[in-house]
Parts: structure tokens; sequence; C-alpha cells
């Protein structure tokens, strides 16, 4: 009489945000080794037997069943991780938002200038981000990575509008300057007539 293993089944059961695959039978004692895949942006949350022992490798990307006398089913569950935000300080204004999130998920960064001045760009060293029309906030969509958000800060650029009076011109060196930023006016009067009075009022 001849003794043969029993074969016993391995079921994987279905789940969201990766994949599990390993053999589909062995025999009791024996041990399988589970090929752990997750999504983009997930990691292993948990991984059971209904039967037999487990043990997940600390990379979390395998894990070994040790088979009961029994037919197993392997669960897994998969969760999102939480990739850190970094708001470098800046010059002449602040940005600030949320401290985790995941991937592809759109965060609001709050742009908060000091007076005078505006964003003039926003990093960031993963994922993309985009300025609002206002230049007030941000959106950064994230990567499968943790991010460093660096903002730069300009000044404003206010318009020189010259309005002349009688006969004559008054040319400006630029059409827009910021706060402190000097600019020259080339005063040139009509022949017959002069600046009066001889100053000219902001």
């Amino acid at each position: 009489m001849v003794f043969a293993a029993v074969d016993y089944e391995i079921t994987y059961a279905p789940t969201e945000h990766g994949s599990v695959s390993g053999a589909t039978t062995a025999n009791y004692a024996q041990s399988v080794m589970i090929t752990v895949t997750p999504d983009k942006g997930y990691r292993l949350n948990s991984i059971t037997a209904s039967a037999g022992s487990i043990v997940i490798a600390e990379d979390g990307l395998s894990a070994t069943v040790t088979m009961a006398d029994a037919a197993t089913t392997v669960t897994t569950t998969f969760v999102a991780i939480d990739y850190n935000i970094t708001y470098n300080e800046s010059a002449n204004g602040r940005i600030s938002g949320k401290a985790t999130a995941n991937y592809q998920e759109n965060v609001l960064v709050t742009v908060d200038p000091v007076e005078h001045y505006e964003i003039e760009k926003l990093n960031a060293s993963n994922g993309d981000v985009k300025i609002s029309d206002d230049k007030l906030s941000a959106i950064l969509t994230m990567d499968a990575a943790d991010a460093t958000l660096t903002a730069t800060f300009v000044k404003k650029q206010y318009p020189i509008q010259i309005f002349v009076t009688g006969e004559g011109t008054l040319t400006a060196s630029a059409k827009t300057a910021g706060i402190d930023e000097q600019v020259e006016i080339l005063i040139e009067p009509a022949p017959g007539y002069k600046l009066d009075p001889p100053s000219i009022p902001i």
C-alpha cells in the first residue's frame, strides 16, 4: 500500500489596489511563497490564511504560508501610503497646506505673500503643481513620493500712467514698477512751454 501526500488547494481572495500570486496547491507542512504586488501609491495592510500559518516579509512584498492539513484561502488588504509634504520657508511670503497626502490626491496650497509682493513660481520636488489665477493658492497633485514645495515671491508690478495737460510730453523709463523701485521721467515741453509747477505730482 502506498500513501500519497494530499494536494490542498490555495485560493487567493479578490482584493483591491494590489494583487497576490503563488502556488495554487501544496501539501501539509509545506512552505509556500506568495508574491505581493501593491498598486502604485499603496502598501500591504494585512494578509491572512484561513488555515495554516503565514509570515510576512519585512518589505511587505512577499509572505510565506505554512500549510495545514486543509485547503486555505489567502485574504489580502492594501492601504494608501501617506506621503509627507514639506513647505520650505521663503523670503517675502509663505506657503502652507496639509502635511500628508496620498498618490494622485489634489492638495490645496495656501499662498500668503507680504504686502506688495506676489508669487512668481512654485516648484515641487515630486508631483505637479499649478498656481491659481489670483496667485493666492495652488493645487499640488501628488505623485507616489514625498514632496517638497519651494516658492519664489517677487514685487508686484504696478502700471505707470502719465497724464499731460498742455503742450509737451512726459516719458517714463518703464511701463511698470514695484514698491521702492525708481523710474526716470523724461520731461519734454513743447517749444514756448515750460513745466508748471516745476514738479510732477505722483
